[in-house]
């Protein structure tokens, strides 16, 4: 073996020990790059949304963020479990899954948290399109969207007139500019219509008179009865024989009535009609 020989393959080795080195780091950058696009959660309020740009801008306790949708980020909305984009609007609170590289926070999965409040009927105004709720001591007044959806007993979907003052509703409702929007509004209550025939004070029950026998029902604690149309009436202001509308749920069979609510009486032209 001559010293030219020995000499090519010195330098051959020293390159292969080279590129060894250089591998390994080249290796650990890539892996370095992917690492910073971990996996966050965020939550908060929708603010703005560019279509254009599909970003979405969130406002949360402290800080706001802007996200960027990814080609494959899944969207879901109220009961649309396949939303897009388009669905997406200021006012909604939602919660996001997203990776953040290098300061480009990417959505991979956006899910709106739907705000709920539960309470009693106080007020509706017609005029102004808005309803007020009341629990406990608190409450809110809500302007009806345009599209508001009313859902009645079975989740089948009602009409306004299904809602009315003294109503235990649920209001699920969006809050753009810090207003608070009703999107739905639950009644899930059945409804009796009957001729009231017993009043027991002490044990807070009524009974409606019904074709096969009487019905007992048991008040709620924050049961309404309403009287001319205002939700504040007791019962000693019910009176025996009289026709009142009752609202109540039944709990493993035992009813608890929600609203108590006089019904007004028939035109005198259809009751003349109908006892012909």
């Amino acid at each position: 073996m001559n010293m030219k020989t020995i000499t090519l393959r010195l330098i051959t080795a020293a390159s292969l020990v080279m590129l060894s080195s250089v591998c390994p780091r080249s290796t650990l950058a890539d892996e370095s790059t992917t690492a910073t696009a971990a996996v966050k959660q965020y939550s908060g309020t929708i603010t703005a949304v560019d279509a254009k740009n599909r970003t979405v801008r969130v406002r949360g306790f402290l800080v706001s963020k802007t996200m960027r949708l990814g080609d494959h980020c899944l969207v879901s909305v109220g009961d649309k479990k396949e939303a897009g984009l388009s669905d997406l609007h200021p006012g909604q609170k939602v919660h996001i899954t997203y990776k953040s590289a290098e300061g480009v926070l990417v959505a991979t999965r956006i899910a709106q948290q739907p705000l709920r409040y539960r309470g009693a009927v106080v007020a509706i105004d017609p005029k102004n399109n808005t309803l007020t709720v009341e629990h406990g001591r608190l409450r809110k007044t809500f302007a009806l969207a345009r599209d508001c959806k009313f859902i009645v007993k079975d989740g089948g979907e009602g009409k306004r007139e299904d809602v009315q003052v003294g109503h235990k509703v649920t209001v699920v409702y969006e809050t753009p500019d810090n207003q608070p929007i009703a999107r739905r509004i639950e009644q899930m209550s059945s409804t009796l219509v009957a001729d009231l025939s017993a009043v027991d004070l002490t044990e807070r029950t009524v009974k409606a008179k019904q074709l096969l026998g009487n019905k007992t029902l048991v008040l709620a604690d924050d049961c309404k009865i309403v009287l001319k149309g205002k939700p504040d009436a007791s019962l000693n202001d019910l009176r025996l024989g009289q026709t009142y509308g009752f609202s109540f749920n039944e709990v493993d069979g035992v009813n608890v009535v929600n609203r108590i609510a006089s019904v007004p009486a028939p035109p005198v032209a259809e009751t003349a009609r109908s006892s012909k």
